[in-house]
């Protein structure tokens, strides 16, 4: 080989290279850009995480997994988080549990399978181009179980047929072997317990194995509230525990987090779990309403300017019936409710008109 033909050899290998640099640089700049554009307004936590959502979608449908990779990336070694609080990182998986890009109930129409079956496709292309990035591991273990929920409906598992059992069961098992495959490269990944969380309980693992899992994950990270909330849901009494098994858990929690951040994760906790305790929460048993308040009022002291969790706090209190707390948060809300905290507008008609007697104010 003559000199001009090593020449053009090492001119071509530079051109390669410095357009693979330009090519990942560009990649990075697209998720740094949207970083920072988000931080730079000031939005209430529900738009943020719509806009991450949305964006992380984005990205997945145009296949520019690097971006979502450097998106990942930030989030969890920055541990990001929103204006109320709770990780940005959740958001961008979000979207992969509706499986057909939009708010329906049937999931079987040809429009449907056809979303889903090009999700499942798009999570496969981006393992393939990047096999080594823990991303695309989290996001086949989330479609997959949303896809196994998909098989098994939301009624009560009396009705639930065999046939839907098994899909059901399948499909749980193919996302934990997605985790377990990839341990040694995602396995650290904060969502990767969250999912495993999630897999344990609907695989009724015994309490000692989940424990384990549980302790490790808190260990790595503590103030990630998701692997907590995860947690919690186990050990509900519809689940794996008891009223009793669920308030230890709680206890123990806070008592690990209680120096950085006080009772707020008493407050998270079973506020997370409202989906099952709903206007059980004060229950005998469950949540006591002083150090809810005081969660909640550490919460507010961390993130002072949050709507949503100004609208929980006066939810709670209100379902505590601690009146003059209701009428106090309630004012500060100035009549603009965020409603997919108080369900409906009637229930937040109930609670101010209640929290505004004099009579039950005073008490």
């Amino acid at each position: 080989m003559n000199n001009s033909q090593r020449e053009f050899k090492g001119l071509l290998l530079t051109t390669f290279l410095v357009m693979l640099m330009m090519l990942v640089y560009s990649s990075k700049i697209n998720s740094e850009e949207y970083r920072d554009a988000l931080d730079g307004q000031e939005k209430d936590a529900i738009t943020l995480a719509h806009e991450i959502s949305s964006h992380a979608a984005k990205l997945f449908a145009e296949q520019n997994f690097s971006a979502l990779n450097h998106l990942d990336d930030d989030y969890r070694l920055n541990q990001a988080r929103l204006p109320d609080g709770r990780w940005k990182i959740t958001f961008i998986y979000s979207y992969l549990s509706k499986l057909d890009n939009k708010n329906t109930n049937n999931l079987n129409t040809k429009e449907s399978v056809d979303a889903r079956q090009e999700k499942f496709r798009l999570v496969e292309q981006w393992l393939k181009a990047t096999p080594e990035h823990p991303a695309p591991y989290i996001a086949k273990a989330e479609l997959l179980i949303a896809y196994a929920w998909h098989a098994r409906g939301s009624g009560w598992a009396k009705n639930v047929s065999d046939e839907q059992w098994q899909k059901f069961r399948s499909r749980i098992a193919q996302a934990r072997k997605v985790l377990e495959d990839s341990a040694l490269i995602s396995g650290n990944h904060p969502n990767w317990f969250v999912k495993m969380a999630v897999i344990a309980k609907v695989q009724n693992w015994p309490a000692t194995e989940f424990t384990q899992l549980y302790d490790s994950a808190a260990a790595l990270y503590p103030n990630y509230y998701f692997i907590h909330f995860a947690a919690a849901s186990y050990f509900q009494p519809r689940w794996h525990g008891s009223k009793a098994a669920l308030r230890q858990f709680v206890e123990n929690a806070v008592a690990q987090s209680k120096a950085q951040e006080g009772l707020t994760l008493y407050a998270r906790i079973y506020w997370s779990q409202l989906w099952a305790l709903k206007d059980k929460t004060f229950e005998q048993g469950y949540a006591q309403w002083p150090q809810m308040k005081q969660g909640f009022d550490d919460i507010m002291t961390d993130y002072l300017d949050s709507k949503w969790n100004l609208n929980a706090f006066a939810f709670y209190a209100c379902m505590a019936k601690d009146w003059q707390t209701t009428k106090q948060l309630i004012s500060q809300l100035n009549n603009a409710p965020l409603l997919k905290v108080w369900g409906s507008t009637t229930k937040y008609k109930q609670c101010d008109k209640m929290s505004s007697s004099d009579l039950l104010a005073l008490n």
